[in-house]
């Protein structure tokens, strides 16, 4: 899978902004797993056929060669082919927005009882361990905590790289959203006052 996160914006009817938040991609653990299943199939069967094409070269010849040999290829290339379709698969897109009447909301939950103002910190966090390396990376997750110690976990399935690179995002908008910039002009040219 592909990650992607980004900042987006929500407006209003009259044009001004409702509310901020990030938008990201997770990983379709079930069909990138199905995926890795029948690339390591279509492997197996096409070494099983590059055996057999040796064996039936030596025996027939290029009679025997040939067949095996194209039965190989093909088996070989949709191997490759299906890691390439698991790798460049778009993940299932998630979204959490932080509005300006103080509520949060996500893309599965809708809105939550927990206001913006309530999140003391985002963080990513490993919410379980590979087993074997062939395993997917998909182990660490992202998640909120309140002032009063609420865990509100709203990410999953992502690498443990991708998970800390959507907290830092998550928590950059948060913070925009808590002390927003104020645009004056001083002489010539615009300040930003904190």
């Amino acid at each position: 899978m592909i990650f992607d996160c980004r900042e987006v914006q929500v407006a209003g009817k009259g044009g001004e902004i409702d509310a901020v938040g990030v938008e990201w991609t997770e990983a379709r653990k079930v069909v990138e797993g199905v995926l890795d299943w029948f690339a390591k199939g279509f492997f197996m069967i096409g070494l099983l056929a590059v055996a057999i094409a040796v064996v039936a070269g030596l025996v027939a010849g290029e009679r025997g060669f040939v067949p095996a040999a194209a039965l190989a290829a093909v088996m070989l290339g949709i191997g490759l082919g299906t890691i390439r379709t698991s790798a460049n698969m778009a993940g299932k897109r998630r979204r959490v927005l932080f509005h300006a009447d103080g509520s949060i909301s996500s893309s599965e939950d809708g809105r939550w009882t927990t206001g913006w103002a309530d999140i003391r910190n985002i963080e990513s966090v490993q919410l379980h361990q590979r087993k074997s390396d062939e395993e997917l990376p998909y182990t660490h997750g992202v998640r909120m905590i309140s002032r009063r110690g609420r865990v509100l976990h709203f990410a999953r399935n992502l690498a443990p790289d991708d998970a800390a690179s959507l907290a830092v995002v998550l928590s950059e908008v948060l913070e925009s959203v808590k002390h927003p910039q104020v645009m004056t002009s001083i002489g010539d040219g615009p300040v930003t006052v904190w």
